[in-house]
Protein backbone atom coordinates (compact mmCIF):
# COMPACT_ATOMS: atom_id res chain seq x y z
CA UNK A 1 0.00 0.00 0.00
CA UNK A 2 2.85 2.27 0.63
CA UNK A 3 3.99 1.77 -3.05
CA UNK A 4 0.49 2.65 -4.19
CA UNK A 5 0.49 5.92 -2.02
CA UNK A 6 3.18 7.36 -3.40
CA UNK A 7 1.38 7.54 -7.07
CA UNK A 8 -1.65 9.09 -5.39
CA UNK A 9 -1.21 12.79 -6.10
CA UNK A 10 -0.99 15.06 -3.00
CA UNK A 11 -3.96 17.89 -2.03
CA UNK A 12 -1.51 20.46 -2.91
CA UNK A 13 -1.25 19.77 -6.85
CA UNK A 14 -3.34 23.12 -7.80
CA UNK A 15 -4.65 22.68 -11.64
CA UNK A 16 -7.27 19.43 -11.52
CA UNK A 17 -7.56 19.68 -15.09
CA UNK A 18 -3.62 19.37 -16.35
CA UNK A 19 -2.41 16.41 -16.75
CA UNK A 20 -0.82 14.77 -13.52
CA UNK A 21 1.32 11.96 -15.00
CA UNK A 22 3.18 14.62 -16.88
CA UNK A 23 3.58 17.23 -14.53
CA UNK A 24 4.00 15.50 -11.31
CA UNK A 25 4.22 11.65 -12.11
CA UNK A 26 1.38 11.18 -10.13
CA UNK A 27 -2.42 10.25 -10.18
CA UNK A 28 -5.67 11.63 -8.39
CA UNK A 29 -7.26 9.26 -5.98
CA UNK A 30 -10.55 9.06 -8.04
CA UNK A 31 -8.19 7.97 -10.63
CA UNK A 32 -6.71 5.42 -8.85
CA UNK A 33 -9.87 4.14 -7.76
CA UNK A 34 -11.46 4.12 -11.26
CA UNK A 35 -7.97 1.95 -12.78
CA UNK A 36 -7.81 -0.44 -9.80
CA UNK A 37 -10.46 -2.67 -11.03
CA UNK A 38 -9.32 -2.49 -14.51
CA UNK A 39 -5.59 -3.43 -13.00
CA UNK A 40 -7.64 -6.52 -12.36
CA UNK A 41 -8.69 -7.46 -15.16
CA UNK A 42 -5.57 -6.95 -17.07
CA UNK A 43 -3.54 -8.96 -13.99
CA UNK A 44 -6.66 -11.94 -15.30
CA UNK A 45 -6.23 -11.21 -18.84
CA UNK A 46 -1.82 -11.49 -18.97
CA UNK A 47 -1.97 -14.29 -16.82
CA UNK A 48 -4.71 -16.66 -19.10
CA UNK A 49 -2.35 -15.43 -21.46
CA UNK A 50 1.08 -16.16 -20.45
CA UNK A 51 -0.71 -20.19 -18.93
CA UNK A 52 -1.53 -21.02 -22.02
CA UNK A 53 1.91 -20.12 -23.52
CA UNK A 54 3.72 -22.25 -20.77
CA UNK A 55 0.87 -24.66 -21.11
CA UNK A 56 2.05 -24.85 -25.30
CA UNK A 57 -1.43 -24.07 -26.16
CA UNK A 58 -2.76 -22.25 -29.40
CA UNK A 59 1.25 -22.23 -30.36
CA UNK A 60 1.89 -19.04 -28.50
CA UNK A 61 5.68 -17.78 -29.41
CA UNK A 62 5.77 -15.64 -26.58
CA UNK A 63 4.28 -14.70 -22.87
CA UNK A 64 4.26 -11.53 -23.63
CA UNK A 65 0.99 -9.21 -24.98
CA UNK A 66 1.56 -6.48 -26.87
CA UNK A 67 0.04 -3.40 -25.26
CA UNK A 68 -2.78 -2.74 -27.68
CA UNK A 69 -3.92 -6.51 -28.01
CA UNK A 70 -4.04 -6.69 -24.14
CA UNK A 71 -5.88 -3.18 -24.61
CA UNK A 72 -8.45 -4.61 -26.42
CA UNK A 73 -9.33 -7.89 -24.82
CA UNK A 74 -9.12 -5.82 -21.30
CA UNK A 75 -12.00 -3.56 -22.65
CA UNK A 76 -13.97 -6.25 -23.69
CA UNK A 77 -13.95 -7.92 -20.44
CA UNK A 78 -14.35 -4.66 -18.70
CA UNK A 79 -17.97 -3.24 -17.17
CA UNK A 80 -18.15 0.36 -18.87
CA UNK A 81 -20.95 1.47 -17.12
CA UNK A 82 -18.49 2.01 -14.02
CA UNK A 83 -16.47 4.29 -15.90
CA UNK A 84 -18.93 7.08 -16.42
CA UNK A 85 -16.67 9.88 -15.95
CA UNK A 86 -13.80 8.82 -18.39
CA UNK A 87 -13.15 7.18 -21.87
CA UNK A 88 -11.85 4.08 -21.82
CA UNK A 89 -8.43 4.61 -23.43
CA UNK A 90 -7.79 7.50 -20.69
CA UNK A 91 -8.18 4.63 -18.22
CA UNK A 92 -6.13 2.18 -19.98
CA UNK A 93 -3.74 5.22 -19.78
CA UNK A 94 -3.71 5.11 -15.83
CA UNK A 95 -3.78 1.30 -16.21
CA UNK A 96 -0.07 1.62 -17.65
CA UNK A 97 0.97 4.19 -15.21
CA UNK A 98 0.27 2.41 -12.28
CA UNK A 99 1.76 -0.96 -13.71
CA UNK A 100 5.01 0.57 -14.43
CA UNK A 101 5.14 2.08 -10.71
CA UNK A 102 3.52 -1.05 -8.94
CA UNK A 103 2.67 -3.53 -11.76
CA UNK A 104 5.59 -5.35 -10.91
CA UNK A 105 5.87 -5.83 -7.04
CA UNK A 106 2.42 -5.93 -6.52
CA UNK A 107 0.36 -7.27 -9.70
CA UNK A 108 3.30 -9.54 -11.27
CA UNK A 109 2.92 -7.33 -13.93
CA UNK A 110 6.47 -6.61 -16.53
CA UNK A 111 5.78 -4.02 -19.01
CA UNK A 112 8.76 -3.64 -21.77
CA UNK A 113 9.15 -1.12 -24.94
CA UNK A 114 9.17 -2.05 -28.10
CA UNK A 115 13.15 -2.91 -28.06
CA UNK A 116 12.44 -6.01 -25.53
CA UNK A 117 14.03 -3.85 -22.68
CA UNK A 118 12.32 -3.86 -19.03
CA UNK A 119 10.67 -0.49 -18.03
CA UNK A 120 10.64 0.63 -14.88
CA UNK A 121 8.71 3.56 -12.90
CA UNK A 122 11.11 6.39 -14.65
CA UNK A 123 9.21 5.62 -18.21
CA UNK A 124 6.08 6.97 -19.64
CA UNK A 125 2.77 5.02 -20.53
CA UNK A 126 3.28 5.63 -24.01
CA UNK A 127 6.87 3.90 -24.12
CA UNK A 128 5.01 0.28 -22.93
CA UNK A 129 4.89 -1.69 -26.09
CA UNK A 130 4.04 -5.47 -24.06
CA UNK A 131 2.77 -6.62 -21.00
CA UNK A 132 3.54 -10.12 -19.57
CA UNK A 133 2.17 -11.77 -16.05
CA UNK A 134 4.81 -13.05 -14.31
CA UNK A 135 2.49 -15.58 -12.51
CA UNK A 136 0.61 -17.50 -14.95
CA UNK A 137 -2.63 -19.32 -14.58
CA UNK A 138 -2.65 -23.06 -15.35
CA UNK A 139 -6.04 -24.45 -16.30
CA UNK A 140 -6.68 -28.19 -14.65
CA UNK A 141 -6.39 -29.48 -18.09
CA UNK A 142 -2.75 -28.15 -18.63
CA UNK A 143 -2.10 -29.12 -14.50
CA UNK A 144 -3.29 -32.91 -15.85
CA UNK A 145 -0.72 -32.64 -18.71
CA UNK A 146 2.23 -31.26 -16.88
CA UNK A 147 1.52 -33.56 -13.62
CA UNK A 148 1.72 -36.55 -16.73
CA UNK A 149 4.42 -35.33 -18.18
CA UNK A 150 6.39 -35.17 -14.58
CA UNK A 151 5.19 -38.83 -13.66
CA UNK A 152 6.55 -40.32 -17.34
CA UNK A 153 9.71 -38.48 -16.88
CA UNK A 154 10.01 -39.79 -13.38
CA UNK A 155 9.54 -42.88 -14.27
CA UNK A 156 12.15 -42.71 -17.01
CA UNK A 157 14.55 -41.26 -14.65
CA UNK A 158 14.17 -44.21 -12.19
CA UNK A 159 14.23 -46.37 -15.40
CA UNK A 160 17.45 -45.16 -16.26
CA UNK A 161 18.78 -45.04 -12.63
CA UNK A 162 17.83 -49.01 -12.65
CA UNK A 163 19.78 -49.43 -15.66
CA UNK A 164 22.40 -47.82 -14.98
CA UNK A 165 22.85 -49.77 -11.15
CA UNK A 166 22.10 -53.02 -13.15
CA UNK A 167 24.95 -51.86 -15.68
CA UNK A 168 27.55 -51.15 -12.44
CA UNK A 169 26.23 -54.20 -10.81
CA UNK A 170 26.96 -56.44 -13.63
CA UNK A 171 30.11 -54.65 -14.24
CA UNK A 172 31.31 -55.23 -10.62
CA UNK A 173 30.50 -59.10 -10.95
CA UNK A 174 32.20 -58.54 -14.13
CA UNK A 175 35.08 -57.73 -12.45
CA UNK A 176 35.31 -59.82 -9.93
CA UNK A 177 34.45 -62.94 -12.22
CA UNK A 178 38.13 -61.68 -14.12
CA UNK A 179 39.73 -61.59 -10.38
CA UNK A 180 38.65 -64.69 -9.21
CA UNK A 181 39.90 -66.47 -12.75
CA UNK A 182 43.31 -63.91 -12.84
CA UNK A 183 43.65 -65.64 -9.00
CA UNK A 184 42.77 -69.26 -9.80
CA UNK A 185 44.83 -68.63 -12.83
CA UNK A 186 47.42 -68.06 -10.11
CA UNK A 187 46.53 -70.05 -7.84
CA UNK A 188 47.23 -72.80 -10.31
CA UNK A 189 50.88 -71.52 -11.67
CA UNK A 190 52.04 -71.49 -7.99
CA UNK A 191 50.76 -75.20 -7.64
CA UNK A 192 52.35 -76.09 -10.40
CA UNK A 193 55.76 -74.57 -9.62
CA UNK A 194 55.40 -75.67 -5.88
CA UNK A 195 55.18 -79.35 -7.98
CA UNK A 196 58.21 -78.58 -10.13
CA UNK A 197 60.18 -77.97 -6.62
CA UNK A 198 58.79 -80.95 -5.53
CA UNK A 199 60.45 -82.96 -8.26
CA UNK A 200 63.56 -81.09 -7.69
CA UNK A 201 63.75 -81.48 -4.32
CA UNK A 202 63.14 -85.52 -4.75
CA UNK A 203 66.21 -85.85 -7.27
CA UNK A 204 68.27 -83.94 -4.62
CA UNK A 205 67.11 -85.99 -1.92
CA UNK A 206 67.44 -89.15 -4.32
CA UNK A 207 70.92 -88.19 -4.62
CA UNK A 208 71.85 -87.49 -1.56
CA UNK A 209 70.79 -90.99 -0.35
CA UNK A 210 72.76 -92.19 -2.80
CA UNK A 211 75.75 -90.19 -1.96
CA UNK A 212 75.24 -92.02 1.58
CA UNK A 213 75.15 -95.58 0.34
CA UNK A 214 78.48 -94.23 -2.28
CA UNK A 215 80.95 -92.11 -1.50
CA UNK A 216 82.11 -91.25 -4.74
CA UNK A 217 78.33 -90.13 -6.16
CA UNK A 218 78.57 -86.33 -5.35
CA UNK A 219 75.82 -84.69 -2.85
CA UNK A 220 74.58 -82.43 -5.46
CA UNK A 221 73.03 -82.51 -8.99
CA UNK A 222 74.58 -79.43 -11.21
CA UNK A 223 71.72 -77.11 -12.44
CA UNK A 224 71.41 -77.73 -15.94
CA UNK A 225 71.05 -81.79 -15.08
CA UNK A 226 67.99 -80.91 -13.27
CA UNK A 227 66.44 -78.91 -15.87
CA UNK A 228 67.10 -81.61 -18.76
CA UNK A 229 65.71 -84.12 -16.22
CA UNK A 230 62.68 -81.73 -15.29
CA UNK A 231 61.87 -81.38 -19.74
CA UNK A 232 62.26 -84.79 -20.25
CA UNK A 233 59.58 -85.42 -17.42
CA UNK A 234 57.39 -82.51 -17.47
CA UNK A 235 56.46 -80.64 -20.94
CA UNK A 236 55.87 -77.21 -19.40
CA UNK A 237 59.27 -77.34 -17.63
CA UNK A 238 61.40 -75.37 -19.55
CA UNK A 239 58.84 -72.80 -19.62
CA UNK A 240 58.41 -72.56 -15.95
CA UNK A 241 62.11 -73.30 -15.04
CA UNK A 242 62.80 -69.45 -14.68
CA UNK A 243 60.05 -69.42 -11.92
CA UNK A 244 61.86 -72.77 -10.36
CA UNK A 245 64.75 -71.20 -10.15
CA UNK A 246 63.45 -67.78 -8.38
CA UNK A 247 61.43 -70.31 -5.94
CA UNK A 248 64.56 -72.33 -4.82
CA UNK A 249 66.59 -68.43 -4.42
CA UNK A 250 63.82 -67.16 -2.45
CA UNK A 251 61.67 -69.56 -0.48
CA UNK A 252 63.42 -73.22 -0.13
CA UNK A 253 65.55 -72.91 2.85
CA UNK A 254 66.52 -76.97 1.93
CA UNK A 255 68.67 -76.15 -0.52
CA UNK A 256 72.04 -75.20 -0.83
CA UNK A 257 73.69 -73.70 -3.94
CA UNK A 258 76.76 -74.05 -5.39
CA UNK A 259 78.97 -72.68 -7.30
CA UNK A 260 81.84 -75.28 -8.98
CA UNK A 261 84.45 -74.80 -10.94
CA UNK A 262 84.16 -76.87 -14.53
CA UNK A 263 80.51 -77.88 -13.19
CA UNK A 264 78.92 -74.21 -12.78
CA UNK A 265 76.17 -74.31 -10.65
CA UNK A 266 74.77 -77.00 -8.41
CA UNK A 267 72.06 -77.62 -5.82
CA UNK A 268 72.28 -79.82 -3.04
CA UNK A 269 69.79 -80.79 -0.32
CA UNK A 270 70.36 -79.41 3.27
CA UNK A 271 68.05 -81.30 5.41
CA UNK A 272 66.21 -78.52 6.93
CA UNK A 273 69.58 -76.52 7.83
CA UNK A 274 68.32 -73.24 7.03
CA UNK A 275 71.45 -72.77 4.57
CA UNK A 276 69.35 -69.81 2.85
CA UNK A 277 66.32 -68.06 1.67
CA UNK A 278 63.68 -66.57 3.54
CA UNK A 279 63.93 -68.66 6.90
CA UNK A 280 60.11 -67.90 7.83
CA UNK A 281 58.78 -71.06 5.27
CA UNK A 282 59.38 -74.45 6.41
CA UNK A 283 57.38 -76.53 3.71
CA UNK A 284 55.92 -75.43 0.33
CA UNK A 285 52.38 -75.76 1.55
CA UNK A 286 52.81 -72.73 3.97
CA UNK A 287 54.07 -70.85 1.05
CA UNK A 288 51.13 -71.84 -0.56
CA UNK A 289 48.87 -70.34 1.61
CA UNK A 290 50.79 -67.15 2.48
CA UNK A 291 50.98 -66.85 -1.92
CA UNK A 292 46.89 -67.80 -1.39
CA UNK A 293 46.71 -64.90 1.31
CA UNK A 294 48.60 -62.21 -0.45
CA UNK A 295 46.74 -62.70 -3.95
CA UNK A 296 43.74 -62.25 -1.93
CA UNK A 297 44.16 -58.64 -0.10
CA UNK A 298 45.53 -57.23 -3.55
CA UNK A 299 42.89 -58.69 -5.14
CA UNK A 300 40.07 -57.64 -2.69
CA UNK A 301 42.10 -53.75 -2.29
CA UNK A 302 41.76 -53.60 -6.13
CA UNK A 303 37.95 -54.44 -5.82
CA UNK A 304 37.47 -51.62 -3.38
CA UNK A 305 39.80 -49.45 -5.43
CA UNK A 306 37.64 -49.98 -8.86
CA UNK A 307 34.08 -49.96 -6.89
CA UNK A 308 35.13 -46.35 -5.52
CA UNK A 309 35.99 -45.41 -8.94
CA UNK A 310 32.95 -46.87 -10.51
CA UNK A 311 31.14 -45.30 -7.97
CA UNK A 312 32.40 -41.35 -8.86
CA UNK A 313 31.72 -41.58 -12.46
CA UNK A 314 27.78 -43.05 -11.46
CA UNK A 315 27.86 -39.66 -9.70
CA UNK A 316 29.40 -37.48 -12.12
CA UNK A 317 27.21 -38.97 -14.74
CA UNK A 318 23.61 -38.90 -13.06
CA UNK A 319 24.03 -35.97 -11.33
CA UNK A 320 24.55 -33.57 -14.22
CA UNK A 321 21.46 -35.58 -16.10
CA UNK A 322 19.23 -35.03 -13.44
CA UNK A 323 19.65 -31.34 -13.35
CA UNK A 324 20.04 -31.12 -16.73
CA UNK A 325 16.20 -32.73 -17.33
CA UNK A 326 14.25 -31.13 -14.85
CA UNK A 327 10.41 -32.04 -14.58
CA UNK A 328 8.18 -30.02 -16.56
CA UNK A 329 6.34 -28.33 -13.71
CA UNK A 330 9.67 -27.02 -12.12
CA UNK A 331 10.67 -26.06 -15.49
CA UNK A 332 7.58 -23.62 -15.98
CA UNK A 333 7.98 -22.30 -12.36
CA UNK A 334 11.80 -21.58 -13.10
CA UNK A 335 10.78 -19.38 -16.20
CA UNK A 336 8.03 -17.67 -14.51
CA UNK A 337 10.65 -16.12 -11.78
CA UNK A 338 12.96 -15.60 -14.41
Amino acid sequence: MADLQRVICPSSVPDKFADPIVSHNCLPQTDVAEALPVLSTTFDVLSRYAGEYHCKQNRLSSPRMSVISAEGLVQLNTDLTKLPNKEFKTVWRHVLFLILHVGKAHFNIASYDASGKELGPGSAPHHVSELESLQPYFSGTCRLRHFFNWLVWFCATIFGVLIALSLFIGLVLLLRWIRTKRLQAAEKHSARIRDLVASVVHMLQQQLRENESNSEQPPYIPVYVLRERLRQQHTDAAQLWPDVVRYVYDVETCIGVQEWRGIGETWQWQGGTGWQGSGGIRSLETLGRKHTETDFGSWRSGIVRQLMSLVCIVIFILVPLWYSCPPPVLTISIRVRA
